[in-house]
């Protein structure tokens, strides 16, 4: 049978298949929405990637919901809702420089009401790295797991010189009391292979990227 695996982390987005065995039941189950946190455009493609020419005219910000029968997961958390009346105040000249444009609909709650969930049904929160742009809504689930790579929790709160620019205190304040999952290199969450961390430190120290594996193709929304 045919398989399709999501990979998605950092900055991209790949889709592929492999020929795999029949998967476990809890893996049928599995399912992969897509959804955006407001856009980014009119910026150097230099500022995401090496010897990058010309200007990024528009891209989306995205996040991604995994339901599991195990608990759902939230890969990256957007841009902070806040910006959405108030984008100067929360990120400061980054606002304008990369273009930032936020509505109403692109809050994390409104998102998540379209699959008919709340905050409060999110059990794992996972985080390809903490930039303003990954780990922006994380305190609107305080209640939730939050599963990330130890080396990156210290260059958010610890970051080296001329790279606190990028991580806003305010969007992960919440960490200091949360249920938190350290990790120091690559897990399988569940132990049966339908969803998969892989360190990847390159963009921040401590990036990561999934591996969802799926019955059937994603709906996006």
């Amino acid at each position: 049978m045919k398989q399709n695996v999501r990979i998605f982390g950092s900055v991209l987005a790949v889709v592929c298949l492999i020929a795999v065995a029949p998967l476990a039941q809890a893996q049928q189950n599995t399912k992969l929405y897509v959804f955006t946190s407001g856009s980014l455009g009119g910026f150097p493609k230099a500022a995401l990637q090496i010897g990058g020419q010309g200007n990024i005219d528009w891209a989306p910000v995205s996040f991604y919901v995994i339901t599991t029968p195990k608990g759902n997961i939230i890969f990256d958390t957007g841009n902070n809702d806040k910006t959405i009346t108030d984008p100067d105040g929360w990120w400061g000249p980054l606002a304008k420089g990369f273009g930032l444009k936020m509505t109403k609909d692109d809050a994390i709650p409104a998102q998540l009401a379209k699959i008919g969930l709340k905050t409060d049904d999110i059990k794992y929160v996972v985080v390809g790295h903490m930039h303003l742009d990954h780990g922006g809504n994380i305190s609107q689930f305080p209640n939730s797991t939050l599963v990330v790579q130890n080396d990156e929790l210290k260059a958010a709160w610890w970051p080296d010189e001329g790279y606190s620019l990028y991580y806003i205190p305010g969007d992960f304040e919440v960490t200091k009391k949360m249920n938190i999952i350290r990790l120091e290199g690559d897990i399988d969450l569940f132990g049966d292979g339908s969803f998969r961390l892989y360190k990847a430190p390159g963009h921040t120290p401590g990036s990561q990227f999934a591996v969802v594996r799926l019955k059937n193709t994603a709906r996006s929304s």
